[in-house]
This record gives C-alpha cells, structure tokens and sequence, in this order.
C-alpha cells in the first residue's frame, strides 16, 4: 500500500478537554506530519466548531504562527523543517474544517456510541481525511457554575421517564438531548438569564437519559427563585443540592432573580395568547411534510430541512416548557390559599375542583375509547372483527363497512390522535395511525365496562361535593378570584397537554423524514432494512447524503448497536449517578411498616388489587377496579386509567401527563413514590390516598 502524502495533519476533540465544555468541538492543524502539533514544538492552527447543526459550524478560529513542519525524513523518521509561508495563512479551508469535523462526529459515534468523547490524530492528503487513531477522553475537567463546584453532578432519571424512558435509539438521542436541553434552558434563556453554555444538562447512562438535577436546580434557583421543595413537588424528583438562605429574593441577587420571575410570568401570559397561532403553524407545516413523505428531497438538501426541523423542535419545546409554567403557577397559587381555610387539605381541594373542569386533549383520547367501546357493543359486526382471537388490527379499514358508526369514529380518531404513539418522543416507535393495534386492543378490553355518562356523572360529583365545601368555609368575597385561578390552572393544563402534543408532531415528522431515509439507504445497499435506519447515528447519515462516505461498514454497525440496546434494556437502573459512581437508594418514605408516601396530585380514596404494569401493551393484564401501578406514564397509558380505580406511579410531580389527567377523570392517584414497583406485589391489596398522597399495603 502506497504511503499517502501529508499536506496537513493534526489532532482534534469532540470537546474542549482544556475547560471541560461538552458543546465545543476542538481541532489543531498544521502543515506537513502531525508530530508537530502532537510534541507542541510550533503553535498550531486552532479552530473551534458547535457540532449540533447537521454540519459542524466553525465558531472561532485562531490562526496560528506555524514556525515551522514536520516532513519525513529519507532514511526513516521525521525532522522539523522551516515553514516558508505567511503566518496568517489558514491550514485548512472552512468547508475542509466542517469536513473533517463531521469525520470526528462518525469516529464519536462509532467508537463512544455517542457518549464517550474522542480524541483523534488525523492527517489530510490535499483529497481527503484518513483518521490515524483514536482514543477517549477519559479525564474531562468539570465544567459548571462556580455557585456549585463544590458539590457533586447529581445525576437522576427521575422526570424524564414519563417521555424518555426508553433505552434511546441511536438515530433519536441527538434529538431527544436537543429538545430535553431546550426543556430545562430555553425559559431562562429567553428571559435573559446568563446561562454557562458547554455545562453537561444530560447524559445517557446504559442508554436512557439522565439529567444534572444538580445544575437544574442551581439554575430554577438563581434565575427565578424556585426552591427545592417547589421543584420536588412540580417535577418529581428530589434536589441534593445545598443553598445557602432561606429567602430566594433577597439582596442584589434577589431582586434580579424577582425580576426574572416578573419577565418568566409576563412571556408565560404571552405565549398563551399565542398559543394557538404557534399550534395552527405547526400543523399547517406537519401535514404538508407528512403528505408528500420528503420523497422529492435531494440528498444535498437534507442538511438544511434537518437544521430547519431541529429549530422546530426548539420552539415547540421552549412553548411546552412555558406551558408547563403556566399550569404550575396557578396550582401553586389556589394551593396556598386553599390551606389558608382548609389547613393541610389546599392540595386535595385543588385536586377536586379541577375534576372534569378543562378540555384535556390526552384525555380526551380516553374519553373517546369509551365512546367507541361503547359504539361496539351495540354493533355486531365490530364485535366479531374484535373478538377474533388473532385479529389482524391494520384490516379494520378493510373489514368494516363504511356505514359502520364505529369505522367513521375511528377514522375521526385517527386523524384527530393517529400522530400519538407508545414511547412517542423516540421515532423508533410506530404512531397511532401507522398501527392502530393498541387502540383497537383497548378498545376491545373496555368494550364490557365502558360506561362514559357514568364517568361524567361521579366527576360531577366530585366537583359538586368539592364546591359545596368552598360555599361553606370560604369567604364569599374572594369566590371570584377564586373561580379566576381554577379558570387559569384549567387552562394551563390544557396548554400543557395540547403543547405536548403539538411537539410530538414535530418528533412524528422526523420519523417521515428517517423512514424516507430508510427507503433510499436500503435501495442503494447501504443498510439490510428500512428500520435499520434508527440505529445510524445522523452524522453518519450526513456524511452518506453529502458523499463523504459510501457507507461501507454500516450494516454490521447496525447489528452491533441492535444488540447493544438489546442488553442495555436488560440492566436495572441505578436512582441517581453521583459523579460518575452509580448509586441505589432507598427513596420511599415509610411510615408503621405498611404505609408509603408520595404526592397526591388527583384526590380521593380507593381499595383494589395493585397490577404492576411496566408497559402499555401490558394493559390487558388491568381488570376493571385495579389499582394501576406504573414507573410512569406517557398519552399511551391514558385509556388504562379509565379502567383503574386509582393510579400510582414512580415518578411525577403536579404537572405530569398522569397527573393531569388522573385530576381530570376524578381516578386518586399519588405518584413520586420510589421504588414502588418493588415494594407492592402484583395482585396484593392495596389502599390509595390521594389526598393525604399515600399508599396503604393490606
């Protein structure tokens, strides 16, 4: 083999190993071998490039003064030679940067499964790159707020799993840390809070996401004032971090927090008034991209709708999180002042007049099953397709007639929720509409026990009863102000959910436009199958679409990461990582031996056999009366609620998804209560508080 002439080379990180920052890609370059860049002998180029856009974008460079090269020697190793060129000469061409900066992200994907940052020496022949090693990072100085540096990353999967619980699939992580980034920054950053950049939010550990609940907290607390005790309550889980002061808002530093708050709250009534608009626009751009498939896309221009679409997922995120906000604070508000007339029962009150009192679009899945459980038990024909044992669930178009009631309402339905799906926020996972065999299972599981006029009537009762209590105790003169904030905890809600599910047609839009992908890959030879396609990571994609690279090696890179997510959903997660040492702990708080607590978030009292349930597909084991008892839950999960007489969960905070739509449907649910699909026995007695947040073991 034929020795390839060195014009340039150079060493290169997929981070900044000097500052610790993780959102920075580093690269040295020099003319001639790379050992002068490596020995340090001549001050090199340095150029730095963000490496979240579908092609790495140079950000700064600082041309060096190159003194002088490495060459080879004619008897065998090298010697340092002067370099006669002009010191401000750049060694590589920007578009040779991005290149070779998308080489560096393949090598971070292949070899750190894009976890492990690299460090690789390369050299440039005046064609192309040829990466000669590569190594990972394994020393990475900390990067994060001074307030903070000493105490330890805590890092928690708790609040992630409603959306992300899920081992991640390769193709997805990229977006999935783009939008849970978004999540917990963009608020603060749009009301102007100087966030440090390059700190690590999140991570995967065996696969699943996990968050620096640590720097969150730091954040919520320095940019608004949130406290940890706000932030267990409203997202579930609890912050080890140590702050000084009982009093967010005192000092300098106070008021500026205060006025962030001032701005947080002004954007949240904003954004509300622009909600709908912000909604319209993305369906209008979903159904347009969903329609024509991305099929007369060209390969070159797939970088631009892929940055175009990320940026989607940005704003939709930044409005879910304000609309998250926007739920919370009027909770937070009518809580307070329910306790004032109702001491230690604010909460539960709260709970109980939000039954049945908003317009919940997850929900309204529920509400919706029912009424087409219903339709098919009064139709034959339905019953007889559902009732085989083995129905083929993507035949319904085909074997009910098209006068069929029910076939009407399930086209409605689909058109109105097909973008929903079981574990939604990976496009690994099918939506509603491309297999609907998860409805129509529900469907055909409710079809003896649904009963929607008497869902309607006990939530009435619910609030009624609730009301009854505010008539009697509470002072007359603050009803109205009162009703006013039950108004806007209502709407809030519905703004959440229906943010939720605007986001996840944005998600559902890059599952089109990875399949369009998987169609073309699989044509050309590059990969086995379509769906082979969820497990290439995008810059290797990228470097496919823009002929960087033929794509040879890909299938057995597919094999290997099939059965790497196969082992990793396997493992038994760690609670927390502390550091980078993996930590168990005993979270329930138990009281008397039998009782465990957590938070109410959906009041009332329920008794029934406790069904550990681990997925949705696993409903069928909830008989009517059950206590649904899950490690969290997604829109997946809503029509099991309607079948359980109390929900509890691992995870949550006032705000969940299951939360919110326990509250709505009037079911008690407590969630936040670690570890308790260990502690309760499938099919053991079991009493739910939602009230008092505990769990009774009978």
């Amino acid at each position: 083999m034929e020795m390839a002439e060195a014009k340039a080379a150079g060493v290169g990180f997929t981070c900044d190993p000097r500052t610790g920052r993780q959102n920075i890609m580093l690269i040295n370059a020099n003319y001639g071998l790379g050992e002068s860049v490596v020995s340090g002998i001549v001050e090199p180029d340095e150029y730095r490039l963000d490496p979240t856009p579908a092609l790495p974008t140079v950000i700064e460079k600082r041309i060096g003064t190159k003194k002088g090269q490495s060459v080879a020697k004619e008897g065998g190793g090298t010697e340092l030679i002067n370099l006669d060129r002009s010191e401000g000469n750049q060694v590589l061409t920007d578009g040779q940067i991005t290149q070779l900066g998308l080489l560096m992200l393949r090598v971070y994907e292949a070899l750190g499964q894009g976890e492990q940052h690299q460090d690789v020496e390369w050299v440039f022949d005046g064609k192309g790159f040829m990466i000669l090693q590569a190594r990972p990072v394994t020393i990475l100085p900390r990067y994060t707020y001074a307030e903070i540096k000493d105490q330890p990353d805590v890092w928690s999967d708790t609040g992630y799993r409603e959306s992300n619980s899920m081992v991640q699939s390769t193709l997805n992580w990229r977006l999935a840390k783009l939008h849970v980034d978004a999540m917990r920054l963009a608020p603060y950053k749009d009301i102007g809070y100087p966030l440090l950049l390059g700190v690590q939010y999140h991570r995967l550990f065996e696969g699943r996401v996990y968050g620096n609940i640590s720097a969150a907290q730091w954040v919520a607390y320095d940019a608004v004032g949130i406290i940890a005790n706000d932030v267990e309550s409203m997202f579930g889980f609890s912050v080890p971090l140590q702050i000084t002061g009982n009093n967010p808002f005192r000092g300098i530093a106070g008021i500026k927090r205060l006025q962030h708050l001032i701005k947080l709250i002004v954007k949240t009534v904003k954004s509300l008034r622009n909600a709908q608009r912000f909604y319209a626009r993305i369906n209008h751009l979903t159904e347009n991209w969903h329609g024509d498939g991305f099929y007369t896309v060209s390969d070159k221009d797939f970088p631009d709708l892929y940055n175009k679409l990320a940026g989607l997922i940005e704003e939709a995120t930044l409005v879910f999180s304000v609309m998250m906000a926007s739920a919370t604070i009027p909770l937070m508000i009518l809580t307070k002042e329910l306790n004032r007339y109702f001491p230690g029962r604010g909460n539960s009150m709260v709970n109980a007049l939000m039954v049945g009192n908003a317009n919940i679009t997850s929900a309204e899945h529920g509400y919706c099953l029912l009424e087409m459980a219903e339709l098919a038990k009064s139709d034959q024909e339905v019953q007889r397709f559902l009732s085989t044992s083995r129905f083929d669930s993507m035949s319904w178009d085909k074997e009910l007639k098209d006068k069929s009631p029910f076939k009407q309402a399930f086209r409605v339905y689909l058109n109105k929720f097909g973008h929903r799906g079981t574990g939604e926020l990976d496009i690994i996972n099918p939506r509603w509409r491309e297999n609907p065999d998860y409805l129509l299972q529900t469907i055909r599981n409710s079809m003896n026990t649904a009963d929607v006029s008497g869902l309607k009537a006990r939530q009435q009762e619910i609030h009624q009863r609730a009301w009854q209590e505010i008539l009697e105790k509470f002072p007359a003169y603050r009803r109205p102000l009162l009703k006013y904030w039950l108004k806007r905890a209502a709407k809030g809600s519905e703004m959440r959910e229906m943010s939720k599910s605007v986001l996840v047609k944005v998600f559902g839009i890059f599952r089109v436009l990875a399949l369009e992908l998987g169609r073309r890959f699989e044509k050309r030879g590059i990969i086995q199958q379509q769906n082979d396609i969820f497990h290439i990571a995008w810059p290797e994609i990228i470097s496919v679409l823009q002929e960087e690279w033929d794509g040879k090696g890909l299938i057995e890179l597919v094999v290997e990461r099939k059965e790497r997510r196969r082992k990793m959903e396997q493992i038994s997660l760690p609670d927390v990582i502390v550091g980078e040492v993996p930590k168990r702990v005993e979270h329930v708080k138990l009281s008397e031996g039998s009782i465990l607590s957590g938070f109410g978030v959906a009041s009332g009292r329920a008794v029934g056999r406790g069904r550990l349930i681990l997925h949705p597909y696993e409903g069928e084991n909830l008989e009517y009366g059950d206590i649904l008892v899950a490690p969290s839950t997604d829109p997946a999960w809503t029509p099991l609620f309607l079948r359980a007489s109390a929900v509890v969960m691992e995870t949550g905070g006032i705000i969940s998804h299951g939360a919110i739509v326990a509250r709505e449907y009037g079911i008690p649910a407590v969630v936040n209560v670690h570890n308790v699909m260990k502690l309760i026995r499938g099919g053991q007695m079991v009493e739910v508080d939602g009230d008092e947040g505990k769990i009774v073991l009978h």
